[in-house]
């Protein structure tokens, strides 16, 4: 049901994030039809505007040019690391455990990277929070 798991019956928190917005979409399109109207207030003149948005020409199906269940090499001040995407258990889990952005982006970090088994460090959240800002 979600990308890299076929067709079995797999865990909602394991469904990556991009396939939780596809659903999403999905659910709209599917009760609303491919034209939604929403109201946006103009920041510059408070003037309330209706806007159409026309759901397959503003949103986009994009695919991505690599394997996602392959996940992706970054280069970064401590070598070459595998990421593979965020899901929603990691996203849940980095909520409860940060209370800033940073704090939040070293979780999802520390959760996305994947470890040969022989190279894992003892504490994944203490290596990402080694990381510099340009990684």
């Amino acid at each position: 049901m979600w990308a890299g798991q076929g067709w079995e019956r797999a865990a909602p928190e394991a469904a990556l994030l991009g396939d939780r917005d596809m659903l999403y979409m999905a659910v709209v399109r599917a009760t609303y039809g491919d034209t939604r109207m929403v109201n946006v207030t103009c920041p510059s003149c408070s003037v309330m505007n209706d806007v159409e948005l026309l759901l397959d020409e503003d949103f986009p199906i994009t695919y991505p040019d690599f394997d996602i269940r392959e996940g992706l090499q970054v280069t970064t001040s401590q070598g070459v690391i595998t990421m593979r995407l965020p899901n929603r258990e990691d996203t849940l889990v980095a909520q409860k455990e940060s209370d800033n952005d940073a704090a939040l982006n070293t979780v999802m970090l520390s959760r996305c990277t994947v470890w040969e088994d022989d190279k894992a460090p003892a504490n994944p959240l203490q290596w990402a929070r080694g990381l510099n800002i340009s990684d």
